[in-house]
């Protein structure tokens, strides 16, 4: 133990994140510093509890996505609703303020309610950047879906069954 005194140690944890709901993980614990939220609590006040910091935007992508720091400014802070956004929904991380947008310029006076429809699906497609992902309804545990199943088949076939 001696031999690692004056070292600083690092620790990592890894956690497997999945489009739609896998993003969750990071806003519940690791963006508020590992400290579990309680009901009452300001969802901003992670960013001054102690523990991990909040995540920022890193990467070659950022001035495509518009998500650059000016040079000489501290990086972005990655916000709750961008990582919804992004890893819940398969939008532009500044998805709301760009559909905004899309919706302030584009919707005029007169306009019927197909049109309007049409213009907020377009506003939508204009912050997707991709399909939207598949999400998964949970399964019932597998021995309960066998035990319906059977059920299923074996009531209108209840004389039919002959055990060998």
């Amino acid at each position: 133990m001696s031999a690692l005194r004056g070292v600083s140690v690092v620790v990592m944890t890894i956690h497997k994140l999945t489009a739609g709901d896998g993003y969750a993980y990071l806003t519940q614990h690791i963006a508020r510093g590992d400290v579990d939220k309680t009901r009452a609590q300001d969802p901003a006040e992670y960013y001054v509890a102690e523990g991990n910091p909040p995540g920022i935007w890193i990467g070659r992508g950022l001035p495509l996505l518009g998500l650059d720091s000016v040079a000489g400014e501290p990086a972005q802070p990655v916000r709750e609703e961008q990582m919804r956004a992004l890893f819940g929904e398969g939008l532009h991380p500044d998805a709301d303020r760009m559909i905004t947008m899309y919706l302030d310029a584009h919707i005029v006076a007169g306009m019927t309610g197909d049109d309007l429809k049409q213009v907020k699906a377009d506003a939508l497609r204009y912050a997707s950047l991709g399909r939207p992902f598949t999400g998964y309804a949970a399964l019932a545990p597998f021995a309960d879906r066998v035990c319906r199943s059977w059920t299923a088949w074996l009531l209108p076939h209840r004389g039919e069954a002959r055990w060998a």
